[in-house]
């Protein structure tokens, strides 16, 4: 592989001096390599890029630097391009959760170095239909009037829907007002719905695998890989490869047994929580009891819905494992 893109996409377009001068550095060390890098300039310009570059070199390698929302992005561009190009993360935005799972201490300089020792695998992704009506992507545009809907979208990390989504809509809204927080904005965002009186709850049919229960519950997530929100871990179990989702449901719950499971879901102890619903599926379907519409967000992007699908695409696209600990994952 010798065809290298690198996408740095954040909010504040600002990319720090001694990163661009790392990666002139690994330029000059490789010359016999295509190198290109991009910082994003406006919404569709981490889609449009991709698209142009995988046009002209099918075997590329992607590197995006970015939070969850531009990795999403981009795997549904390499998913439209149909090719053979490879989708590289390095965690550039605010929770990087995906990235978690592949970085146990990220350092820049030692990815570059750790790069020609790559390992590339086929994962699964999920794949969510139904009238989605799209309530933004993050801080810049949770306050914005929402008019747009799609049908479909692929999805990398996490979909989920209830109270966890509200509390992502609070983040955003956080951020958007007091810019600094940051990510700390998440934890602000769940201390301020535990004080709600009651606590939010959805009238839910869920279709597992054929298999229908009806529920009223608090939250529900499902997942292809493990962290969502700033590092909660619905699926300290997840897999890559196996061709199936983890699913979770927190059914209704008091304040205090919301505070004892919330601190469960964020260590990745939730499995060992009897009141919670958990396994493994290949397609589950979520409709609205009420017909009221369900928050819900797939790797951060906010939708609304009271009828959608979230099923497994196998070996959907190609990913590249950069260092020792990402590469456990393979073994």
């Amino acid at each position: 592989m010798r065809d290298f893109l690198f996408i740095f996409s954040n909010r504040s377009g600002h990319i720090d001096s001694n990163i661009l001068s790392l990666i002139n550095q690994f330029i000059d060390e490789n010359p016999d390599f295509n190198i290109e890098y991009l910082v994003t300039e406006h919404s569709n310009h981490l889609t449009e890029k991709i698209l142009s570059f995988v046009k002209i070199y099918p075997n590329a390698m992607i590197i995006v630097a970015g939070g969850d929302g531009s990795l999403n992005e981009a795997t549904n561009a390499l998913v439209k391009a149909n090719t053979n190009a490879v989708l590289c993360p390095i965690p550039f935005g605010t929770a990087n959760d995906f990235c978690k799972i592949l970085y146990e201490k990220y350092n820049f300089s030692n990815f570059l170095s750790e790069l020609k020792n790559m390992k590339i695998k086929d994962i699964d992704l999920l794949k969510i239909n139904g009238n989605l009506k799209l309530h933004g992507t993050g801080p810049d545009n949770v306050n914005a009037d929402h008019n747009q809907t799609i049908d479909e979208s692929y999805v990398l990390n996490v979909a989920s829907f209830g109270v966890d989504s509200k509390i992502l809509q609070s983040a955003f809204r956080f951020m958007a007002k007091h810019p600094k927080l940051d990510g700390s904005a998440y934890y602000w965002a769940v201390v301020k719905h535990f004080f709600k009186q009651p606590l939010e709850t959805f009238q839910i049919q869920f279709e597992i695998d054929g298999e229908i229960m009806q529920e009223e519950i608090l939250l529900s997530a499902l997942c292809n890989a493990a962290y969502y929100g700033n590092g909660f871990n619905p699926a300290p179990n997840f897999d890559l490869f196996d061709g199936k989702l983890n699913y979770v449901i927190a059914p209704k719950l008091s304040h205090l047994e919301f505070a004892i499971i919330a601190i469960k879901y964020m260590k990745g102890k939730i499995l060992q929580e009897k009141r919670a619903i958990h396994g493994f599926a290949k397609k589950v379907r979520i409709k609205s009891l009420n017909n009221l519409p369900i928050i819900g967000n797939f790797d951060g992007t906010l939708f609304k819905s009271t009828d959608f699908e979230i099923s497994v695409v196998e070996k959907a696209l190609p990913l590249a494992f950069v260092g020792d600990y990402a590469q456990r994952l393979l073994k």
